[in-house]
């Protein structure tokens, strides 16, 4: 697991840490029935890379000042300067999403001591992550307390594939032709693979630093017969057939995401500077082409689903 991963900011807010020298966070309830996102502000566009500041997380079992020390973890937001840790609270929560129903988690939210708030990825892959993968995020509530008696800055999590997407300039393929993926609109129709011309329900964007879990992959022209560069991000799911692929899974065709398909070569990573990603939404997962190579819209995997089958 990563000492980088992706996160979700939501905001400044009230500071639940009040009183340091202990475990605990005596304030937490002041966050319980508020809601982060909304249908014209989904929180997928809040997206943020977290990582270590000056430390690899050595202190992990304490928080600021916890236990009359002074262990001062810190950690960066996209790169940018140090931002002290304060508390860990784990919290009853129900999750909407863009296109898929509601679900209810018990979401982990970590904060500095300025208030800086964020929904953070589990370290296991258990059902709670799962859920924060199954689809896009529009909005979280916290519905309660589950446990306010946690030490510190947790070990490493898991990355969170928060979305799948493309980069500006990629030229989708729609009814009307090769249109860049970032002039594409709800309602526009979408050629697919296994389901003909579907309509586009949803699309989003967020901005980030090219770095750590944000730095997309470049695959070369030719690459995937692609005609020209390809940029995605490191999650997206490429569909890939080649004798490698039944070798290996004994199928003719299999997903990949892109950053798995790294070799040095014709498909590399690309850091530095700023990549906007283009979320696409259907009423399902769907095949769609991106100068001309094969890849998911949105696929939440059996375990999502399997998750939430009670």
């Amino acid at each position: 697991m990563p000492t980088a991963f992706n996160a979700i900011f939501l905001g400044q807010l009230d500071v639940i840490d009040t009183v340091e020298g202990n475990s605990g966070a005596e304030e937490a309830s002041l966050l319980v029935c508020q809601t982060f996102g909304g249908p014209n502000d989904p929180l997928l566009n809040d997206a943020v890379t977290w990582s270590p500041f000056g430390n690899t997380y050595g202190r992990n079992d304490h928080d600021n000042a916890a236990f009359g020390g002074n262990f001062q973890d810190q950690f960066s937001i996209d790169g940018g300067p140090p931002q002290t840790f304060d508390t860990s609270v784990q919290y009853f929560a129900t999750i909407k999403y863009v296109d898929a129903p509601p679900v209810q988690i018990t979401a982990v939210i970590e904060q500095d001591t300025d208030g800086n708030t964020y929904l953070v990825p589990e370290i296991n892959a258990n059902s709670d992550q799962y859920a924060l993968e199954l689809s896009g995020i529009r909005s979280l509530t916290l519905d309660g307390i589950a446990n306010n008696n946690n030490s510190g800055l947790s070990n490493n999590r898991q990355e969170w594939d928060i979305a799948r997407c493309f980069t500006t300039g990629t030229l989708i393929k729609t009814y009307r032709g090769l249109v860049k993926v970032e002039n594409l609109r709800v309602g526009d129709r979408i050629p697919t693979l296994d389901h003909g011309l579907q309509t586009l329900r949803w699309v989003g964007s967020q901005t980030a630093l090219a770095s750590g879990a944000f730095t997309p992959v470049l695959i070369r022209a030719g690459a995937f017969g692609n005609d020209r560069d390809l940029l995605v991000s490191q999650q997206h799911r490429m569909l890939i057939s080649d004798w490698r692929v039944a070798l290996h899974t004994g199928h003719a065709e299999a997903f990949a995401p892109a950053k798995h398909l790294v070799n040095g070569r014709d498909i590399v990573m690309k850091p530095g500077g700023l990549v906007t990603y283009h979320h696409l939404m259907f009423d399902q997962d769907e095949l769609i082409w991106g100068e001309g190579c094969l890849s998911e819209s949105f696929h939440p995997g059996i375990e999502a689903w399997n998750s939430f089958e009670d």
